[in-house]
């Protein structure tokens, strides 16, 4: 068809004949294949009508396949057209490639200037932090100089303290002695006369020997008492001693005296016939037993050289025989009412003891050892030392103490050791606060109860410590915190014990509780990187979460900020956690955590902004 129009403008450069020749087969041409000319039509027209959105490359296809198929048909021109379709296709081509590379360059041209606002926005920032890192060192110099100034005024105040001492030191050994002044009851004439003063000594010295003699009879003290318990114990033991050796004596003197008239007998033929002398010996033996039998409240030869139980072993003092009478008396009732198995009545005598001489470690083992016959009796003996503990002395002794609490909390009566503790009846030692955490361990339902005992004992014990932040005032600040009481367990260890950073990141370490590092950094006794340290090295995911969760949730709170900005602003903050640790936070944490997905969001543009300002240094730095 095209051939055809060509032909038909370039006619005037053909002859006559030529042209002649030419319009027949033109005309031949178009007789033959009008058909398929009009088909051709149809089929464009069609793909048009088929087509929702025409643009221009569905247009150039459809003209594209409507051309080839114009070849196809026309066989004489095929190899022009096919020339004439590679030249218009190969700029098409070009021309699309143009297009495509302009538009790259275009993208380009406007990241280009997209970065250039980006660029100097980093450049601002830095100059804004340059700034404030100079202020802070600024600060931190004026903080040091400070320190420095109340230093010395705290060095100089010692050493005015120091001279007033050794002034009033000085004064008063440069003072005058004081005048002596008349013995008490004499005038100025008395003293000076020598038959008055004669008098008074002799008075004096009348009053000296009485109150020694009262002092000696009606006041012993403790250490005296103890060694007149004890010298009382062994006299009661030598005693002993003394009458099985002469009861044994007394029964071999009698064993020979039968002997000695038995062999009288034998030999002046007044033993029985047929008897020898050995025959004769236990004859007499056999009825002299069976007499002393038959006669038991006569006494025999041994009742009347038994000694009296209640002579005296203390000497002549009326004071001391007393005492020991009623020691005496409160052992042997001790004696009897264990022989008779009552129990419990022995358990309370001897809690009642006559001056405690059974409050002993010795009784209690013994009560131990007996537990077996009557269950509760130990707890029943603790319980009346504790109750008559005002009677005795000011607190129960140490060994006993530790003994009563352990029985008690044995069966579960954390009430008892509160009351004895309330009422200060013990004698409170590390030992027992021990105790009293491990059953907080082993007794979830008394956990609050024990720990809280356990604090005050070991809060007892750290105020007898002459050293700050000892072993009983961290294991008082860990019991607190193991109760429950976080930011109390705080306060108690920066008012009271004195704990350094490195003992409460011992103790967070120790117990890692989400509540106990949220106080600790907010009383500013660790960093948000020394908590978080903790954590991470322990690999506590879910607890790291809470912590962050928390952080950022406060930082919004104080700041008023949206939650993307305070994860941003607690990370820059805290510059000393690198951001690969807040990633590896929200990545590893539960998902159920509310503000997680801002710290990861915040933790990507906190590391990209870092990396940035880190190239932009070293840019600066080479330039």
């Amino acid at each position: 068809f095209f051939a055809c129009q060509a032909l038909q403008r370039g006619c005037f450069f053909l002859d006559s004949a030529d042209l002649n020749f030419k319009m027949s087969i033109v005309a031949e041409i178009s007789v033959r294949d009008k058909e398929f000319i009009a088909d051709l039509r149809k089929q464009i027209q069609l793909d048009f009508s088929n087509i929702e959105e025409l643009t221009k490359a569905r247009e150039y296809e459809i003209y594209k396949e409507a051309f080839d198929k114009i070849i196809s048909y026309v066989t004489s021109y095929r190899p022009l057209l096919t020339a004439i379709k590679a030249e218009y296709e190969e700029v098409v081509d070009s021309i699309v490639r143009g297009h495509r590379e302009a538009q790259s360059l275009e993208m380009k041209v406007e990241s280009i200037a997209a970065v250039v606002p980006n660029l100097q926005n980093y450049k601002k920032r830095c100059d804004e932090l340059e700034s404030r890192i100079n202020s802070l060192k600024a600060q931190e110099q004026q903080a040091q100089a400070r320190i420095n100034a109340l230093r010395e005024a705290r060095l100089q105040a010692r050493e005015r303290h120091r001279q007033e001492l050794e002034a009033r030191e000085a004064a008063r050994k440069a003072k005058p002695p004081l005048r002596r002044r008349l013995p008490p009851g004499m005038t100025l004439d008395e003293v000076t006369d020598a038959a008055s003063l004669a008098a008074e000594k002799t008075r004096v010295d009348r009053q000296l020997r009485q109150l020694r003699h009262k002092a000696e009879t009606q006041y012993v003290s403790r250490e005296r008492t103890d060694q007149l318990r004890q010298s009382l114990l062994e006299k009661i033991k030598r005693k002993e001693e003394l009458e099985a050796s002469l009861q044994v004596e007394q029964l071999r003197q009698q064993i020979v005296r039968l002997a000695s008239r038995a062999a009288e007998e034998f030999e002046e033929g007044r033993s029985p016939p047929g008897y020898s002398l050995a025959g004769t010996i236990l004859l007499a033996a056999r009825q002299n037993w069976a007499n002393v039998r038959c006669r038991p409240a006569a006494g025999g030869d041994l009742a009347d050289k038994v000694p009296d139980s209640n002579a005296d072993v203390t000497g002549a003092d009326p004071a001391r025989q007393a005492e020991a009478d009623n020691a005496a008396e409160c052992l042997d009732r001790f004696r009897e009412l264990l022989a008779a198995g009552d129990l419990p009545a022995a358990a309370s005598h001897a809690a009642n003891s006559f001056r405690g001489l059974l409050r002993t470690m010795d009784v209690l083992q013994k009560f131990r050892h007996l537990e077996a016959r009557c269950p509760g009796l130990l707890l029943a003996y603790c319980e009346a030392l504790l109750a008559t503990v005002p009677l005795y002395e000011g607190r129960l002794g140490a060994e006993l103490s530790f003994e009563c609490v352990a029985e008690a909390l044995a069966r579960d009566r954390v009430d008892l050791v509160e009351h004895w503790t309330t009422n200060d009846l013990l004698t409170l030692t590390e030992p027992i606060g021990d105790l009293l955490a491990d059953h907080g361990d082993c007794r979830p339902g008394q956990a609050h109860r024990s720990f809280e005992l356990a604090h005050v004992v070991f809060d007892r014990t750290a105020a007898t410590a002459a050293d700050a932040g000892s072993a009983s005032g961290v294991r008082a600040v860990e019991c607190l915190v193991r109760a429950g009481r976080a930011e109390a367990a705080v306060a108690y260890g920066v008012a009271t014990v004195g704990l350094d950073a490195g003992q409460f990141r011992q103790l967070l370490q120790r117990q890692p509780s989400v509540e106990l590092a949220l106080h600790l950094v907010g009383y500013g006794c660790l960093t948000v990187g020394d908590a978080i340290g903790c954590f991470f090295a322990m690999e506590a995911w879910v607890e790291l979460g809470w912590l962050a969760d928390s952080l950022i949730q406060r930082v919004a709170e104080e700041s008023g900020l949206m939650t993307q900005q305070a994860a941003l602003k607690l990370m820059e903050d805290n510059a000393e956690v690198p951001a690969s640790v807040w990633t590896e936070i929200a990545r590893q944490a539960p998902e159920d955590m509310r503000h997680l997905n801002e710290l990861f969001t915040s933790s990507v543009v906190f590391d990209a902004f870092n990396r940035s300002l880190s190239t932009m240094q070293r840019e600066f730095s080479l330039h």
